[in-house]
């Protein structure tokens, strides 16, 4: 499966090229300057599911879980980035621990970290809600 995570900020533009070349799961930052507004993000995450993809929404370490709740109706995957975007090698930031326990109350689907995993950071996600993951 080729699952594609954007980190642009008009993402909308470069759907229709990822989905042609099979993306199976397409992830959009709830921050991306050209998603601002509810229905522009809705009409995104419709164009993902409608083109046979899985639509995924990920938020930045800095971002409220509470920006997501909206959208999780529309969603198959929640991406926590665990590091700011921008280069590799940054340490795990520990406040997304809090972040994901919350959104997987609220959220069934997928919910995966992003940024700074290694073995020790890694072993709080390992043992289920209660420890981060799932």
């Amino acid at each position: 499966p080729l699952d594609v995570h954007l980190m642009l900020d008009r993402p909308q533009e470069f759907l229709k090229p990822f989905l042609d070349a099979g993306a199976h799961c397409l992830t959009v930052h709830v921050e991306a300057e050209g998603l601002r507004t509810e229905s522009v993000l809705r009409s995104a995450l419709d164009t993902i599911r409608r083109a046979g993809a899985r639509p995924g929404l990920s938020l930045r370490p800095r971002t409220a879980a509470e920006a997501l709740r909206p959208f999780l109706d529309a969603v198959d995957l929640v991406l926590v980035m665990t590091v700011e975007p921008g280069f590799g090698g940054q340490a795990f930031l520990p406040e997304a621990v809090p972040k994901v326990r919350q959104l997987r109350e609220w959220f069934t689907g997928d919910l995966a970290v992003d940024g700074g995993i290694n073995a020790l950071t890694g072993r709080q996600w390992r043992s289920g809600p209660r420890g981060g993951g799932r």
